[in-house]
């Protein structure tokens, strides 16, 4: 009996020892892959001027979609910052932010400075919790431009929202799309393609051509822009909001007096209307 309780005894130690050897491996993994997160984010941090913590915040994802007549698809990466682990099923916004000229590339980490670092400090994200979807343009390209034949940027982006509305804590009624710059021209753009997709649109510092109204005249927008922007005519966002009026449609529009082409700050502040209106708006409202 006594040679059979060592021998079991023994049996249990080797167990042991294999489950600590198994667990201090995984240790060992999860902390090399942490590590390695780290020091990516502190590297994009140095090179793009971002918060390492605003980097760390995003996952970085990618989206392959086929194009005809290519051998390969064509993918491009995105960053998301997920909802918490504690969102309820369904509640969660999703914000959608398009950047300007000069956060293209493909290091995916420029885009992550002004509008998403902002949603990320607590006063934001406190008043204005929401999953971030943050694209990046490639270099040489617009938000509207083709990347290959039959295939564009807008189908790229709606690509991607459809991927990140998988995630069943995002409600989908509440899609909201802003941008700045050449992501004002984005977002005007996108919402036109895909006027069905967003409960709020915030175009800013942007503009569109006036026979995209027929098509706006159902999306709830706000448009933003600064009559004294020297780098983006005022007039480009004066000229669509005024045909969508005349299409019949309500768009709201603030006229900024002295911001210059850096109008985003009026918007994106702790206690502001426009948020306030946008976060407020659901898919099937107006």
């Amino acid at each position: 009996v006594s040679m059979g309780q060592a021998d079991i005894s023994q049996r249990r130690r080797k167990w042991r020892n294999a489950a600590a050897g198994i667990v201090c491996w995984v240790g060992a993994n999860v902390l090399a892959l942490w590590l390695l997160d780290v020091c990516e984010a502190w590297r994009l941090s140095a090179e793009h001027r971002v918060s390492s913590a605003v980097i760390r915040a995003f996952d970085r994802r990618i989206v392959s979609v086929d194009v005809p007549d290519h051998d390969k698809p064509v993918s491009l990466a995105y960053r998301v910052r997920k909802p918490s682990l504690w969102t309820a099923t369904g509640s969660m916004p999703l914000l959608v932010i398009l950047h300007g000229s000069g956060e293209r590339g493909y290091d995916g980490a420029q885009q992550l400075g002004g509008i998403p670092a902002v949603m990320c400090t607590e006063a934001w994200a406190d008043g204005f919790p929401c999953a971030i979807l943050a694209p990046q343009c490639p270099s040489r390209f617009h938000w509207s431009s083709p990347l290959a034949r039959e295939l564009n940027m807008t189908d790229i982006l709606l690509q991607m929202i459809d991927d990140v509305l998988t995630d069943r804590r995002i409600d989908p009624q509440r899609v909201y799309l802003s941008g700045y710059s050449m992501g004002g021209y984005g977002a005007w753009s996108l919402a036109a393609a895909a006027p069905d997709r967003f409960a709020a649109v915030v175009p800013i510092a942007g503009g569109a051509a006036p026979d995209l109204a027929e098509a706006l005249t159902e999306v709830p927008i706000w448009a933003v822009h600064s009559a004294d922007d020297e780098m983006v005519p005022v007039e480009g966002t004066r000229q669509i909001v005024k045909a969508i009026q005349a299409a019949g449609g309500e768009p709201r529009y603030t006229e900024l007096t002295d911001a210059g082409h850096h109008s985003w700050p009026e918007v994106f502040q702790a206690e502001s209307a426009v948020l306030e209106w946008m976060f407020e708006q659901r898919t099937g409202n107006w």
